[in-house]
């Protein structure tokens, strides 16, 4: 199956977070027909995720419909597997692969679609760092269905918690939540999970208190590296204070359905395991950057500061899954949002983008031949006054 609008150039934009949602929602649908391909047709405000496992906001509280955030975009739900910026007909072509639950098929249905201009803001997948039994046995926070599912696994180990044929060690065990990675997302959780089992489900389960465990595991000496060591600090120490245990300089070597194993032998039971250890590139963005070198030190594809990616023609890049040569931005919602809006004003203007890359001429407005007459025939009246 092939999409291709005859009377305006196609903007296919890939991806449906901070930084595809920001430019959909500015950018001008009577200049481009802009064709959105995600496999997750709404959009999600990822900060409060923590909260929504913890039951503290509603889920659908988080989210917008892509649809709704602009009505005059079509939307695919879809994910994109290639992206050929050289395609046939001098345009870009994407193949696209329909998910095989939504319509019920033995195969994927697959389909191109041919564009103008390519967006890559798909973000980051986690890493597991082939860390076997991760993907098997625990959580991540990159979605509301891993939301969802946190909260009813807590719930489920309470109530296991609560029969009265468990033995102590395996209330111990189900009631000792642990987190893996002392980033921003590891700690956030750690602090709001820990505030919801003592606080609020205090109130229903006081008697099993005493086995309420929160372990947050790190593999360097501190958390939260990416910040100065007085945030570190004071992070480390409000989490202690909330009946955090933060243990630092363990490595996770495996984790099988009740135990996390630690390097040198040591093995941690567990009732519930989150996984937020980093991020890794997802297999599209290690696909463009095979066709050429533009990956980065770090698995982003390099653009340059007008988020082209180097080396590819009309081919642009934002949010988690690029790096700003020269100017390493912070991968926040923030960022990923004013990059979206950024580029929509920058195609909303007519600009020419060109091919990526600093040693490349910067993006140029095409000037029709009459508007330059004009001028010209301005200036030329304002000489005459010249004394």
């Amino acid at each position: 199956m092939r999409l291709r609008s005859s009377t305006k150039p196609v903007v296919l934009v890939l991806g449906s977070g901070w930084g595809a949602h920001s430019l959909i929602k500015v950018i001008d649908t009577d200049m481009y027909d802009v064709v959105v391909v995600s496999p997750r047709n709404h959009f999600v405000f990822t900060p409060m995720l923590p909260s929504t496992a913890v039951g503290t906001v509603e889920f659908r509280s988080l989210l917008e419909p892509i649809r709704t955030s602009n009505p005059c975009v079509t939307y695919l739900e879809a994910q994109c597997e290639t992206l050929d910026p050289e395609g046939e007909g001098g345009g870009g072509e994407g193949l696209l692969v329909q998910s095989t639950h939504l319509l019920q098929l033995s195969k994927p249905w697959q389909m191109q679609i041919q564009y103008d201009k390519a967006v890559v803001a798909v973000g980051e997948q986690p890493a597991t760092f082939g860390v076997p039994g991760v993907k098997e046995h625990c959580f991540f926070m990159k979605e509301v269905t891993d939301a969802v599912a946190l909260r009813k696994k807590i719930a489920e180990k309470f109530e296991l918690a609560c029969l009265p044929g468990t033995s102590e060690q395996q209330r111990r065990a189900a009631l000792n939540f642990v987190v893996v990675g002392g980033g921003p997302t590891g700690v956030e959780f750690a602090g709001t999970l820990s505030d919801f089992l003592r606080e609020d489900l205090r109130k229903k389960y006081p008697a099993l208190m005493p086995y309420v465990r929160v372990t947050l595991l790190q593999s360097v000496s501190s958390i939260l590296t990416q910040f100065d060591e007085r945030l570190q600090r004071n992070a480390l120490s409000n989490l202690t204070s909330s009946g955090v245990e933060v243990r630092t300089n363990v490595r996770v070597v495996g984790v099988n359905k009740d135990k996390v194993l630690l390097k040198g032998g040591e093995e941690l039971d567990y009732g519930v395991c989150v996984w937020s250890a980093g991020n890794a590139p997802r297999p599209l963005v290690t696909q463009i950057a095979s066709e050429a070198s533009r990956l980065s030190p770090g698995s982003k594809l390099c653009v340059d500061s007008f988020l082209r990616v180097v080396g590819a023609s009309d081919l642009l890049a934002l949010g988690d899954c690029s790096l700003v040569l020269g100017n390493r931005l912070p991968a926040t919602a923030q960022v990923a949002g004013q990059q979206g809006a950024y580029l929509a004003h920058l195609l909303n203007s007519g600009y020419n983008l060109g091919v990526g890359g600093y040693t490349q001429p910067p993006p140029f407005q095409v000037v029709p031949r009459c508007t330059l007459q004009v001028r010209r025939t301005k200036a030329q009246r304002m000489c005459l006054y010249v004394p």
